[in-house]
């Protein structure tokens, strides 16, 4: 049982790389296929994938294409119990899945700031209050999640 994931240029696309590091992490076999995120060939690689139109998207092995990194986790995680990808502790695992959630869809103004990129070093960044405050909410979440 194989997965087709779709994904862009992990060193740009965070959630490229988050998709990768799933299958990645819990050893789930995964054939990978570059998108072109940047090069104008998105729209074109994702057709066979309708209605998919963002990265990352998977294909289960049996033709159902699933899109959006926390869908794709909910969906490997019950298709593959043995990988133990969520916690097994109630409390801890809807804390973790609060976390996962906020993580994926929050954050603009740090996202806007500060977009992904891993290939080069930016000097001289000076973070504005709402960038700050993006930096806090993590902090606290993060704090929140050490208690599990």
């Amino acid at each position: 049982m194989t997965y087709d994931l779709y994904i862009g240029d992990r060193a740009f696309s965070s959630w490229s790389l988050r998709g990768w590091l799933m299958m990645e992490n819990f050893n789930l076999p995964h054939r990978i296929h570059m998108v072109g995120l940047y090069s104008g060939t998105m729209t074109d690689d994702l057709a066979p994938l309708h209605p998919a139109r963002l990265v990352p998207v998977m294909q289960r092995p049996d033709g159902v294409i699933v899109g959006e990194t926390l869908a794709m986790a909910e969906t490997l995680a019950e298709e593959n119990p043995e990988a133990q990808m969520w916690l097994t502790d109630p409390d801890a695992r809807a804390t973790a899945r609060w976390l996962c959630a906020e993580m994926a869809a929050g954050f603009s103004e740090l996202r806007e700031a500060c977009p992904m990129q891993l290939l080069y070093v930016v000097q001289g960044f000076q973070a504005n209050a709402a960038v700050r405050a993006d930096l806090t909410r993590i902090e606290t979440l993060w704090a929140h999640a050490a208690k599990f």
